[in-house]
């Protein structure tokens, strides 16, 4: 959820538990590398607005399946949903769930203030 904080550098997260042998586990939260993987980067900065900051879209067509790593949107640094899930971004897209739910389609868009989260829960 906190994936692009951790690219910033300043901040770790680290997990620790007990299990039930009473072994103390920790775990270092590391951000996952879209440079690493295979296939087709796709990297633009889209400026929509001129007072607002652009969008920032990292993405990658997979040469694989990458489970788990389905496009999604950001502000600020802060995961917002997958873009799939999106309802007003879907309506306007062009390939839909052939797209954006596909398990080769990895990545994210950072929207910066360009986008505010809906609190529903």
């Amino acid at each position: 959820h906190f994936e692009s904080l951790l690219w910033r550098g300043n901040l770790e997260i680290v997990v620790s538990e007990i299990d039930r042998h009473s072994n103390h586990n920790i775990f270092h939260c590391n951000p996952f590398d879209y440079e690493k993987l295979p296939g087709n980067h796709i990297i633009k900065y889209l400026k929509v607005d001129k007072k607002k900051d652009p969008i920032y879209c990292n993405l990658v067509v997979t040469n694989t399946l990458v489970r788990g790593k389905k496009v999604r949107f950001f502000k600020n640094g802060r995961c917002i949903n997958h873009v799939s899930e999106v309802k007003s971004f879907m309506v306007g897209s062009g390939y839909k769930a052939k797209l954006w739910e596909h398990p080769s389609v990895c990545g994210f868009i950072e929207m910066g203030n360009l986008l505010d989260p809906v609190i529903t829960r």
